[in-house]
């Protein structure tokens, strides 16, 4: 163990890994979360789409996963939708280029045989996206830190990189304020627990962490496919 200076350390030659610019850390677990039927899985097939093949993501470039290889190497593990809605959801974005998925039914992840298989399975990919945390679990409560401290815990053993994690929102609690985050997704854990927020809200992503902070605002296809919209300025900073 080495102690030094908070000044020493805060001029460490040190960058912040990326996987999209200046949007979606390569690193951690990054959370979107907004109500059902929104387009969290759209824009996450979007993401995926992007990082496979090395296109813009909201109008963000992808960032090389290595010097030798530009694209990265995805897997969808999908537990929120049917096999057969999941097969029509994907022909009809025509975003499928690139990266793979697997079917999980709900409640895998309290499987510790399934959790063994998927840590296996992982280690051939570099981005891991989890489609949805409360399907995953078999519906767990989400406001015990206990809890939501478990299911973390298991999600960090899946995956030594970075992880994409849907949440579906829950309803403000009376007596919490709307603005209070705790009170949009569950438990401090969960909010804690993670290095990104991203809250998808009609033509909004706001996106909350501890290197990224930007409002997006958005615009959709007849197909739902996510896009930025022009209309309004893009703020973002650190």
């Amino acid at each position: 163990m080495k102690v030094i200076t908070a000044k020493q350390f805060s001029e460490l030659n040190v960058k912040v890994p990326w996987a999209v610019d200046k949007l979606v850390p390569a690193y951690g677990i990054s959370l979107i979360f907004a109500d059902p039927k929104v387009g969290k899985s759209i824009m996450s097939v979007q993401l995926a789409h992007s990082l496979a093949t090395g296109t813009a993501f909201l109008d963000h470039a992808v960032m090389p996963h290595s010097p030798e290889r530009k694209e990265w190497r995805v897997l969808y593990a999908q537990a929120d939708l049917p096999a057969m809605e999941w097969a029509h959801q994907l022909k009809s974005l025509n975003r499928v280029e690139g990266w793979d998925t697997v079917i999980l039914d709900p409640g895998a992840l309290q499987q510790p045989q399934i959790v063994r298989e998927l840590q296996a399975a992982a280690k051939a990919y570099d981005f891991l996206i989890l489609d949805a945390l409360l399907s995953l679990f078999a519906y767990p409560d989400i406001n015990s830190n206990k809890v939501m401290g478990h299911a973390l815990t298991v999600i960090r053993s899946l995956f030594a990189g970075p992880i994409w994690l849907i949440h579906h929102k829950r309803k403000t609690q009376a007596g919490i304020p709307d603005r209070s985050q705790q009170s949009i997704i569950g438990g401090v854990a969960l909010g804690a627990g993670v290095s990104t927020l991203y809250d998808l809200s009609p033509r909004q992503l706001k996106i909350l962490g501890r290197v990224i902070s930007a409002d997006l605002q958005l615009k959709r296809t007849e197909s739902g496919l996510w896009f930025v919209s022009q209309d309004e300025p893009l703020g973002m900073g650190l």
